[in-house]
């Protein structure tokens, strides 16, 4: 069953759930489905694809884009076969995605762990991507990602009420009001190990990539958007003055990223 989750005078985003990749996955689809340009927003952890990319799913549907947007594995209204979380296997669901819906390439723009996702598709299947854009992603595990990564720790998030309460309602519908302790936990595992690449390796990245971040990031340090755009062949850079890792969920992040894109992707 597909469902609106917009209010009238607003572009619709239907709500589905899809079977790709062995198992069910929450997507968010918005615009034409019939639109010669698609865009893949992935979300980052712990967050779902409505939290991250609601405005953009609309502001672009208007413009004539078919957007889609699922929960990646393990959050939200997306299932998980194992216990765990492993960054190339959610690129093999992305993958999966595109294949169910009959999208031969897409445009991929991934926020932080969705970013890095993309990468993985990009090295793996770049003839499923028309172009690739990153925000607040790494290519290496350093200091700034595993203290980020801290702040996830569910003994810490529990310090904050509203902040539990907040992940306990976000990934609770289907996993569980627990399942936020559990998905925090994966998380941590995997951002504490992957993604891990040279120079070399994303030097083999085939597709036109974009690679930024807010300026006030504390998560992704600017010398790593560098090193990643100096490996990827053609790859552009761009800073938000001001800004940081969550930028683009709110104005006037929001429509510094919309003036970026636009400025990148082809129009629909």
């Amino acid at each position: 069953m597909t469902q609106p989750t917009a209010s009238a005078d607003a572009e619709p985003i239907r709500t589905s759930i899809v079977r790709a990749n062995g198992i069910a996955m929450r997507l968010l689809e918005s615009g034409p489905a019939e639109a010669a340009q698609a865009i893949l927003f992935l979300h980052g952890g712990p967050g779902t694809a409505e939290r991250h990319w609601a405005a953009q799913l609309r502001d672009f549907a208007a413009r004539g884009y078919r957007c889609l947007a699922p929960d990646l594995r393990g959050h939200g209204g997306t299932g998980n076969d194992r216990d765990g979380l492993d960054q190339a296997l959610m690129a093999e669901d992305a993958r999966a995605l595109l294949d169910v819906l009959g999208v031969a390439r897409a445009h991929l723009v991934g926020f932080s762990v969705g970013g890095v996702i993309g990468l993985y598709l990009a090295l793996a299947e770049p003839e499923r991507l028309a172009s690739l854009t990153t925000i607040g992603s790494h290519m290496t595990v350093d200091e700034h990602v595993l203290a980020s990564n801290r702040t996830i720790d569910p003994v810490t998030v529990e310090r904050d009420p509203d902040r539990a309460e907040r992940l306990s309602r976000l990934h609770g519908v289907v996993h569980g009001p627990a399942h936020w302790r559990r998905l925090c936990v994966w998380l941590m595992e995997t951002w504490a190990r992957q993604p891990d690449w040279s120079d070399a390796d994303l030097a083999r990245v085939r597709v036109p990539a974009l690679i930024g971040r807010g300026e006030l990031d504390d998560r992704v340090t600017q010398a790593q958007v560098d090193r990643m755009v100096a490996a990827i062949p053609g790859a552009r850079g761009f800073v938000v003055p001001g800004a940081g890792h969550y930028f683009h969920t709110t104005s006037p992040g929001r429509e510094a990223l919309d003036a970026i894109l636009r400025g990148f992707l082809p129009p629909a």
